[in-house]
């Protein structure tokens, strides 16, 4: 799916600029709803990238593959992040290959994203943007092991991809040791009911901080009134089944309900 927002703002936007530097031109209130709406649009498929990422790494748990769960998990924090950036219309977008932000507001400007090196790349760009502009949500209100929460999840999987010459499997990593231990079942249901507990905990976090970027995202897309369809739900959920039965506590998290 394309970044619907990021693309409106190219082919319809820009054209309107003329000769003028883009960061000077301040969008009107038809551009500005437009977009606004186009990036509910995009939270939804962002958030939709998510779960399967989520779904992935919990399969990939349950055969002790915990090096890709770890990527995984990261992952589907990172598309979370997104969407609730988009929820709270800012745009993230291209300009040929210069990254640039854009408010959907009337009157906002484009803008070049500050970070330095950090929002270099597109998952550093949005991680910097919402570290920045979510700062008061509650999934940045604690830090991880004295680290910044994204900052936590982010060297994870760098660990896991790059840190070291080989995977650590047949091993357990230590941020994993708590699922190696319990089990995912136990511990996912644990964390649905009481996110808040796990979320900032270095032993829980890798799974249970995921949770709680998911419950948040959701929660602002339901308000909107913009749940999945039963086709897609329908492919979400068996995603989450394992030799027991179905993952009952993430479908909770599935349903078109609060």
């Amino acid at each position: 799916m394309p970044h619907n927002a990021g693309d409106y703002v190219v082919a319809n936007v820009l054209p309107k600029i003329g000769v003028a530097a883009p960061t000077l031109y301040a969008i009107n209130y038809a551009d500005a709803a437009y977009i606004a709406q186009v990036l509910c649009d995009d939270a939804k498929d962002y958030l939709y990238s998510g779960i399967i990422s989520f779904a992935n790494a919990c399969a990939s748990v349950r055969v002790g593959y915990y090096s890709w769960s770890t990527v995984k998990l990261y992952y589907a924090t990172f598309y979370m992040i997104r969407g609730l950036l988009a929820n709270a219309g800012i745009c993230v977008w291209y300009m040929g290959n210069k990254p640039m932000l854009l408010r959907a507001a009337a009157g906002e400007q484009m803008r070049k994203p500050p970070g330095g090196k950090k929002a270099g790349t597109t998952h550093g760009l949005v991680l910097e943007t919402a570290k920045r502009e979510l700062s008061n949500d509650v999934i940045f209100s604690q830090p991880i092991a004295g680290i910044h929460a994204v900052e936590w999840m982010r060297e994870r999987r760098e660990e896991a991809n790059y840190w070291h010459s080989r995977f650590v499997e047949p091993g357990v990593p230590d941020h994993m040791k708590m699922v190696h231990q319990n089990g995912l079942r136990r511990l996912i249901s644990a964390y649905v009911s009481d996110v808040l507990s796990f979320a900032f905990d270095p032993d829980h976090a890798i799974i249970a901080y995921p949770i709680l970027v998911w419950k948040r995202l959701r929660e602002q897309i339901l308000a909107l009134g913009a749940a999945f369809d039963e086709e897609e739900q329908s492919y979400l959920r068996s995603l989450f089944v394992d030799s027991a039965g179905p993952l009952t506590a993430v479908r909770i998290l599935l349903e078109s309900r609060g």
